[in-house]
């Protein structure tokens, strides 16, 4: 059941509007701390040459892992 004492309800309420307030004022305050990373879109389907693409970003990976190995 989800009966509660209504001063226990607005209670919550209140930490929950505290707790928000405080986010939004982090936000305005230091804006460069909260931001969303943009995730990578990949390659649409029917760009040309897709697979060549794909076949250069996977040799680069395996150069640039040979070159860590060869590092170490």
């Amino acid at each position: 059941s989800k009966r509660i004492p209504a001063n226990h309800r607005y209670k919550i309420e209140k930490r929950v509007k505290d707790h928000h307030r405080k986010l939004r004022k982090d936000a305005k305050s230091n804006p460069n701390a909260h931001h969303k990373n943009k995730k990578d879109p990949g390659i649409p389907n029917n760009y040309p040459f897709k697979e060549q693409l794909l076949q250069q970003i996977a040799d680069q990976k395996l150069k640039a892992a040979e070159e860590k190995e060869r590092q170490k």
